[in-house]
């Protein structure tokens, strides 16, 4: 900004800067502003701002991982807005390309260097040259089949039970990649297809759950309920005493506590048998027993 005419920098008939009050009297001029009388404010110098957030995988061709690469792209510059030189479309063109290397992708990044070097920065750096980079890279690397493949998976989807909120994450990837609206007909019908016998049968109980969330949430809230009903399952078939494996193989109970004293009470009770020389069974042969003296035997 410059200031006309050599009266001080105040206009022509020697009135304060800014002119006085409508009317033009001849009373003299009010008291100047503070902040007019030090003159412009410069602004304030930008903060030391660095570039935050990781540089995107490097691109190589691969069709599926197109969309994806530019999308983190787009997260990366979003992370950076206001870092000096990140305002630029053509820098940003720039620094995309060296995120693009492999031999499949080397001529087309080379045409896009090229044509970025004929533009002119100081005319030519405007957002139009960003977008119509975004354009070239999704016409000539996006996967032309994801969207049929997509609507295969769609239809093949099916939950995991009890993994509800996996398989609502991504049913709704999968339509959205489909081109189908989450919420119509269509859409609740692959929805519903994709749950389990048990937790469909939840589900289409009156009332009705007219809409997609209403539906989706009370699949939630069945799944969770089945879920909570197997764990209570479970713990009532629990044994009630522990199992132990003897040296045979097979599965006895071990006894509980209570009940040793009465088994050595039962062992004390029972008398322990006496052999002798008369009365020995067959298992005892050649086994020394003690003499029975008792009794004398004549020849």
């Amino acid at each position: 900004m410059q200031r006309t005419g050599n009266n001080g920098g105040r206009p022509p008939g020697g009135g304060p800067l800014g002119g006085g009050p409508p009317g033009g009297g001849g009373g003299g001029a009010g008291p100047v502003p503070a902040a007019a009388a030090q003159g412009p404010v410069p602004a304030a110098a930008p903060g030391d701002i660095r570039t935050m957030g990781t540089l995107p995988q490097i691109f190589m061709g691969d069709h599926a991982k197109a969309q994806n690469f530019l999308d983190e792209v787009l997260g990366y510059f979003r992370a950076n807005r206001g870092v000096a030189g990140f305002e630029s479309p053509m820098r940003k063109v720039s620094i995309t390309l060296t995120m693009i290397k492999g031999s499949e992708v080397a001529e087309w990044a080379r045409n896009m260097g090229r044509w970025i070097d004929t533009l002119n920065p100081a005319v030519d750096d405007i957002e139009l040259v960003w977008e119509q980079f975004q354009a070239e890279f999704t016409e000539q690397f996006t996967d032309s089949q994801q969207q049929q493949r997509a609507r295969l998976d769609l239809d093949n989807c099916c939950i995991k039970f009890p993994e509800i909120d996996q398989y609502i994450a991504k049913f709704e990837d999968l339509a959205r990649l489909a081109g189908y609206t989450i919420g119509n007909e269509e859409t609740i019908n692959f929805f519903l297809k994709g749950l389990s016998q048990s937790v469909l049968e939840d589900v289409m109980k009156p009332p009705f759950a007219t809409t997609y969330n209403d539906i989706k949430d009370r699949a939630i809230q069945t799944t969770k309920a089945k879920q909570l009903i197997e764990g209570i399952r479970a713990r009532r078939n629990y044994p009630s005493t522990r199992t132990f494996q003897n040296t045979f193989g097979t599965q006895q109970p071990r006894p509980r506590f209570f009940d040793r004293g009465n088994q050595y009470q039962q062992r004390q009770m029972t008398p322990t048998p006496q052999y002798n020389l008369s009365n020995a069974p067959r298992s005892l042969n050649n086994q020394p027993v003690p003499m029975d003296v008792s009794r004398t035997r004549f020849p």
